[in-house]
């Protein structure tokens, strides 16, 4: 019976050993488990891809709420931001824009004051020298033209016109006087040739003038 005993126990004894034994080889497995879900944590190989993707997400949504918001600001300012640390005069340049328009306004508003008063016409005595010549001739007033002549010259010249209305001619103090009065709203172009009628036989145009004549 002893014997038996003895044997008895010593079997337990070594279940009891493998028991302990085999808790103790396993603990390191189950420490290095726990350890590597912990090490896929931030703390040791960073943010998971559901968690980087989320992230990112956020960031984007709060860079386009911000980049809106900027917008609606601009959009409610008359004139744009300006930048920090800029060394342009904005409001130097916005200053002569806006006094630039406003002295073109009181210019346009002077030209049409000026515009819808009437213009106030005279009498005319002018002196044909150029080959060309223009004029601007009230309504009812006279038009007296005067070129250089001598006795051995003749200005040849037409009379009939529908805004002029030929009233007389003379000459005097070495001038040829041609007197017109304006009859009608019109432009009408004169013609004079200078006639050399020193021989008769041989009479020569020396030269031709015009003077376009404007009547209003």
């Amino acid at each position: 019976m002893s014997q038996i005993k003895v044997l008895s126990l010593a079997f337990a004894f070594g279940l009891i050993c493998g028991t302990t034994q085999a808790q103790e080889v396993s603990s390191p497995r189950e420490e290095t488990q726990e350890n590597m879900q912990t090490s896929s944590g931030l703390s040791g190989f960073g943010e998971t891809y559901g968690e980087q993707i989320a992230r990112e997400q956020e960031e984007q949504a709060r860079a386009a709420q911000e980049a809106q918001a900027e917008a609606q600001e601009n959009q409610n300012s008359v004139l744009a931001k300006v930048p920090e640390n800029n060394t342009i005069d904005y409001k130097g340049i916005a200053n002569a824009f806006f006094a630039g328009g406003q002295n073109q306004a009181e210019e346009t508003a002077a030209a049409q004051q000026a515009k819808a008063q009437p213009k106030t016409y005279e009498d005319i005595v002018f002196t044909i020298t150029e080959p060309t010549s223009q004029i601007t001739l009230g309504m009812g007033h006279t038009l007296d033209l005067k070129l250089r002549t001598s006795s051995n010259l003749k200005w040849n010249f037409d009379k009939e016109f529908k805004s002029l209305e030929y009233i007389s001619e003379r000459t005097e103090d070495g001038f040829f006087h041609i007197v017109f009065k304006a009859k009608a709203p019109g432009q009408e172009t004169l013609y004079f040739d200078c006639l050399d009628v020193g021989n008769p036989t041989n009479i020569q145009v020396l030269e031709t003038k015009l003077i376009v004549v404007k009547v209003e």
